[in-house]
């Protein structure tokens, strides 16, 4: 069963999608490039950044979050999070931010309670 084409209701491939030129002006100002958009995680600087630069200058952000488990790393990885923890940070932004699980944090922490 089929309709008729109703060119009101499903415009050709030649009409402008948003409307006319007009409507096309008007509104351009509400355009805005992906740049120009504030709160892009992708612009800003993650908080945890600086702390983990400020933590251990010798272990590059990159070595601090990976699996390894080189004493030095785990070492400067355990006072990343006793010092992120210190700064109010929540134990699942942390674990984000180490890709580790949160209960790794609680680990970290349990061990580190015990000393």
């Amino acid at each position: 069963m089929r309709g008729k084409h109703d060119e009101d209701f499903y415009p050709s491939p030649s009409s402008p999608f948003l409307g006319d030129e007009a409507f096309i002006v008007n509104n351009k100002a509400l355009v805005k490039a992906p740049q120009a958009v504030e709160g892009n995680s992708r612009t800003k600087q993650h908080p945890l950044n600086a702390l983990a630069a400020a933590t251990d200058k010798n272990i590059p952000r990159s070595l601090l979050c990976s699996r390894s488990q080189q004493r030095s790393i785990t070492a400067a990885r355990k006072k990343f999070v006793l010092a992120a923890i210190q700064e109010g940070h929540a134990h699942s932004q942390i674990a984000r931010f180490l890709s580790l699980s949160p209960a790794a944090i609680s680990k970290i922490l349990s061990r580190n309670h015990s000393n």
